[in-house]
């Protein structure tokens, strides 16, 4: 017991002490070919694919791309051909939620795919509408490229070439209740829920169903003086339909931090105690409403928090909009 106030103490030490800066994301969004007719014509005639693009800013005559197929592609507009290109497979550190793996892996289905998806998706808050964004990510000057990849948040760094950072931002494993009373008719009954598994339910099987969402937070939390990002994670089970109790019930939080690495860009996984990280974002009263994503880019939600991660029916007081620490 000693050892654990002496430990507590400590984080809360180190909290008062360090330095910390904590910045908000601040990214210019890709331009659709509504925005830009003719750099859209210049690309299919090199029967290119675009869904969006951004200019870079260090070269304003090239600009990048994302591809119909999901795939980032550099663009040299002046000559009229494609410089680079470069495959969006997953990032080797990314978290995969272990009851959706095994929801997987119950149906013999790998999971998770080597490739994102395309960004033929509305992603979360509409977000996915604009799948492209560029700017600098960590406040040092350095440019990054964010993609919105389905549920998928994928940061590419393009002076390394390569993907850098990722987390997926909304577990989507449940069914809405019209769909899952079709099921009833004529799944396998191996567990009872008011919201399905959409997983379990393309096996024609009955089970409880998954919702999780992820939030980020940018700054310098630990004053290493590196960009570092810090995740706050929360995964939802369905209630059991005689359960009195309406919608989902909150299985755990999770809070990881990552750091930057000079050398390469990579952001890595730290073993920071989530208690430490916990007291970073309370200490600066930083609550579930204040992380990215925040506000719907959806049509007539603009400026609105995102109503699905603040959804009532997760029967968690933390993620109300008007929820604040003591």
């Amino acid at each position: 017991m000693r050892g654990l106030n002496a430990m507590k103490a400590r984080m809360a030490l180190l909290v008062m002490l360090l330095p910390a800066t904590v910045y908000a994301l601040d990214l210019t969004a890709g331009k659709s070919e509504a925005d830009a007719p003719a750099l859209f014509i210049e690309l299919y005639k090199q029967r290119l694919s675009p869904v969006t693009v951004v200019e870079d800013w260090q070269n304003e005559k090239n600009y990048f791309y994302l591809s119909r197929a999901g795939s980032l592609h550099y663009f040299d507009a002046e000559a009229g051909e494609r410089i680079r290109g470069w495959p969006l497979t997953r990032w080797e550190h990314q978290h995969v939620v272990p009851e959706i793996r095994r929801q997987y892996a119950e149906f013999f289905v790998a999971y998770p795919d080597e490739r994102y998806p395309s960004a033929q998706h509305h992603g979360v808050g509409c977000t996915g509408l604009l799948p492209l964004r560029y700017g600098d990510l960590e406040g040092g000057g350095e440019l990054s490229l964010v993609l919105i990849l389905a549920h998928h948040f994928v940061v590419f760094s393009p002076a390394h070439e390569a993907i850098v950072f990722a987390e997926e931002l909304k577990i989507d494993d449940w069914l809405s209740e019209e769909e899952a009373e079709q099921l009833r008719e004529w799944g396998q009954r191996e567990e009872d829920a008011q919201y399905l598994s959409r997983i379990a339910s393309e096996f024609d099987v009955i089970l409880p169903g998954y919702r999780g969402y992820s939030k980020l937070f940018f700054g310098d939390f630990a004053g290493s003086g590196a960009a570092e990002i810090v995740i706050w994670r929360k995964l939802y089970q369905s209630r059991e339909k005689d359960d009195p109790v309406a919608g989902f019930e909150l299985e755990r939080n999770e809070w990881q931090h990552y750091r930057r690495r000079a050398s390469d860009g990579q952001y890595i996984p730290q073993g920071t105690p989530e208690e430490l990280i916990r007291a970073w974002l309370s200490e600066r009263e930083l609550t579930w409403a204040d992380g990215y994503p925040r506000y719907s880019e959806c049509p007539g939600e603009a400026g609105e928090l995102i109503p699905e991660m603040h959804d009532p029916l997760l029967n968690d007081l933390e993620v109300l909009p008007n929820f604040a620490y003591e």
